[in-house]
């Protein structure tokens, strides 16, 4: 019996998914009583196939490539798909891509890629009422390299400012939750997207200097230990934990980095912000009230947290005319708020009031951190791709800060204040701001 390796299983499914057993179609020069290579995982293959994959034999490998969905009835209207790879392949066109409705090819009319190179967007005249198969091919040297697709199953959606009808139907006949890893300071781990009901696989363990990885958390209190055999029904993050080694390490330090003397007596070592705080002041964005009091549960202004930004970009000047009649041009904040506007990265309450003493709520830090990260130029489109209405409280964001409030979520910035409340009115403490700047530097250096 010829033994063979699955691969390309994705949105955590196992083989368990196979409605039968499987068929290998193979060259009748491979001989079907000798296993071809070696393989970490295998299974006898005889029997049926899975509807959910194609699943093809060739020398030394299966290749099981994820294939489109079948939508709800309608008619066809300008829509797109979201590919996603497993590896940056930059300078994919149109001519790459061959996506079929059964032998007959679609006419693709853009293809865009995201800045990482990873996730492509195929917009064209789809029907949402069959189902489509992507296949790509290169050219040059990379002709023969396999690019395997690790996105959820393919979703039919419509492009901005088409027909949606009135109504019964939809674009997808699954629903997707994002699962985010919050590492605490340790190495990033990318949040990945869940098929309802299914289970989320756990990631490689993240590290951390001087600390030994301890298990995932359900609870940022770090109380319960999350179950990998649960299913997922809605859109949560997992906490990592970690265990202070014992043992300093031999690594001499850099001259240039020396360890951090915390001159906070209201900064303790075992608080969660810890190493936020530690991060932001040493990185010059923040400094503590005093000289020896930071006020981590102190709140933050408006015109404080423009400061830390204009701080973060290295203290631009700008000639631009300031609009706002409350700002005092010699307030320490005030050139700060002077770049900020003329960047469109903060709006005031009119077109004449920014008040800079008022309190930042959590849906205005959301708003002006994803305007920084637009005039940045970073990757935005998790604001088009998180889901908020898990939170009970999704309907108290303001009407401008909704795309701005998934933008925050579903890149890891903004954690909810439980696992189903995210309290857009609240005010933010400077604990919370620094863990917010140290989350958004990192995750886009």
């Amino acid at each position: 019996m010829l033994e063979a390796e699955y691969t390309g299983f994705k949105n955590e499914e196992t083989r368990d998914v196979l409605t039968g057993e499987l068929v290998l179609i193979y060259d009748e020069s491979i001989n079907a009583e000798t296993a071809v290579g070696t393989y970490t995982e295998t299974t006898l293959a005889s029997g049926l196939a899975s509807e959910n994959y194609d699943i093809t034999f060739v020398p030394g490998k299966i290749t099981v490539t994820k294939i489109g969905v079948t939508a709800s009835a309608g008619t066809a209207r300008s829509s797109y798909l979201t590919i996603q790879l497993n590896k940056a392949v930059a300078g994919l066109t149109a001519n790459n891509f061959a996506v079929k409705n059964g032998d007959e090819l679609v006419t693709l009319t853009e293809v865009a890629a995201s800045s990482d190179n990873k996730t492509y967007t195929l917009k064209g005249s789809f029907s949402t009422s069959v189902t489509y198969t992507v296949e790509i091919t290169l050219e040059g040297t990379e002709s023969n390299a396999t690019h395997e697709i690790i996105s959820e199953a393919l979703s039919i959606k419509p492009s901005t400012g088409s027909s949606g009808g009135g109504g019964g139907g939809g674009g997808s006949v699954s629903t997707t939750y994002t699962v985010t890893f919050e590492t605490n300071g340790g190495s990033k781990i990318d949040s990945v997207k869940v098929t309802k009901g299914n289970t989320v696989t756990e990631p490689a363990e993240p590290t951390k200097d001087d600390y030994s990885f301890d298990g995932w958390y359900s609870d940022k209190e770090l109380t319960k230990a999350y179950d990998f055999t649960a299913k997922v029904t809605k859109s949560f993050t997992i906490y990592a934990k970690w265990t202070k080694n014992e043992k300093e390490t031999d690594k001499p330090i850099e001259p240039d980095k020396p360890e951090w003397e915390n001159p906070f007596t209201d900064v303790k070592e075992d608080d969660w912000f810890y190493e936020d705080i530690e991060y932001t002041v040493k990185n010059g964005l923040f400094n503590g009230v005093s000289n020896t009091i930071f006020n981590p549960n102190g709140f933050v202004t408006r015109a404080m947290l423009v400061t830390v930004l204009w701080r973060a970009e290295g203290k631009p000047q700008v000639t631009y005319t300031m609009p706002f009649d409350d700002v005092d041009i010699d307030g320490y904040y005030a050139e700060a708020v002077r770049w900020a506007a003329s960047a469109g990265i903060v709006k005031g309450y009119s077109e004449t009031v920014f008040a800079p003493d008022d309190n930042i709520t959590r849906e205005q830090i959301a708003a002006i951190m994803h305007r920084y990260a637009q005039y940045k130029g970073y990757d935005v489109s998790a604001s088009e791709n998180t889901s908020i209405l898990s939170y009970i409280d999704a309907e108290s964001i303001s009407e401008y800060a909704v795309e701005s409030i998934q933008y925050a979520v579903g890149t890891g910035l903004m954690k909810g204040k439980t696992d189903t409340t995210i309290n857009p009115q609240d005010n933010a403490t400077r604990a919370e701001i620094a863990a917010i700047l140290q989350r958004f530097i990192e995750a886009n250096k």
